[in-house]
């Protein structure tokens, strides 16, 4: 609950002790977002070596309501502000905040919650199954995968630029190359034409 009242009895202090604990848990740690997840309480709740996300769920800093407000002072352009936040299950796979997609029932898990429990059951197993490592391998790990996070437009960047610099070169070079074969034949061509002078002004 965001309001004066949660801050008063230490809130912010929770969600920080709970952040520093988790990143440097010994053990296996297995996040599951189901539904709505959001602000600090799912952030602080969020520092897992994996992260699975129900295929319907949401996963955001904060809801799109929240930040319409902060931004545009206008609850109602949510979806608008939803969209750049990119906090659906897909999108958050895509950019490395969540590592799994876990399937729901036909319609939603709320449709059927028994078999949507049994499917996120089979994701934590498979989770838990794929997490190696000692106690302090399993912190540098999950500091390592959290650093990572946020990075893919610096990463696109570096990648474009590498690409730009390698074409660079090879129209250099290819301009080059085609500079002193012109140059190399203009060369050949005047010796010829003077060998062929000289030879008429012997004669």
């Amino acid at each position: 609950y965001l309001g004066i009242e949660s801050e008063a009895r230490g809130l912010a202090s929770a969600l920080s002790e709970c952040l520093a604990e988790m990143s440097v848990l010994p053990v296996p740690v297995v996040s599951v977002i189901i539904g709505e997840g959001g602000s600090g309480g799912a952030l602080a709740l969020g520092v897992g070596d994996r992260i699975l996300m129900q295929e319907h769920a949401i996963y955001s800093v904060i809801a799109p309501e929240g930040a319409a407000a902060i931004l545009f002072r206008d609850s109602s352009r949510a979806p608008e502000v939803a969209e750049a936040l990119k906090l659906t299950a897909r999108d958050c796979v895509r950019l490395g905040v969540a590592d799994k997609l876990v399937s729901e029932p036909d319609g939603g898990a709320h449709v059927d919650p028994d078999f949507a429990a049994s499917l996120v059951q089979d994701a934590i197993t498979w989770s838990l199954g794929s997490i190696e490592g000692d106690g302090k391998q399993l912190a540098a790990a999950r500091y390592r995968k959290f650093r990572r996070m946020g990075q893919i437009n610096t990463y696109w960047r570096e990648a474009l630029s590498r690409e730009a610099g390698a074409v660079g070169s090879r129209f250099s070079q290819t301009f080059d190359f085609i500079r002193d074969r012109l140059t190399g034949t203009d060369e050949s061509e005047s010796d010829e034409t003077g060998e062929t002078r000289q030879a008429e002004a012997g004669s």
